[in-house]
């Protein structure tokens, strides 16, 4: 069993694929860590914000680059059209090996006969 899949399993009352207990459980987990952790020592944090805040947070001069945004709509678009080809081209590949073996010795059977007619 995954990890991921303990934890949703145990934040769910059990079920890990009860959306309502994870989303009460997400919440409740977020009150208590705001009530737990001095104010000082706790960030809440959207990457929205960019490097400001974090690097404030750190004590860390703030960064002149952009911030990442790898959940990037675009990217995640891309990143599921390749998976799409890559499971597609995983279903094909064999067939495509070994149909162009074959397509190679028709050709190289082929060559030899054309030979054998020249001569």
């Amino acid at each position: 069993m995954s990890i991921l899949r303990i934890i949703m399993t145990h934040w769910g009352s059990g079920d890990p694929n009860d959306r309502l207990a994870l989303r009460h459980y997400y919440v409740n987990h977020y009150e208590h860590v705001r009530q737990v952790v001095p104010k000082e020592k706790l960030l809440e944090f959207q990457s929205s914000d960019g490097w400001g805040p974090l690097c404030q947070f750190l004590g860390k001069e703030a960064r002149n680059v952009e911030y990442p945004r790898v959940n990037d709509a675009a990217q995640t678009v891309n990143l599921h059209i390749f998976l799409q080809f890559f499971r597609v081209w995983k279903l094909v590949e064999k067939p495509l090996i070994y149909l162009g073996a074959l397509g190679a010795a028709l050709w190289a059977v082929w060559l030899g006969y054309r030979k054998i007619d020249l001569e």
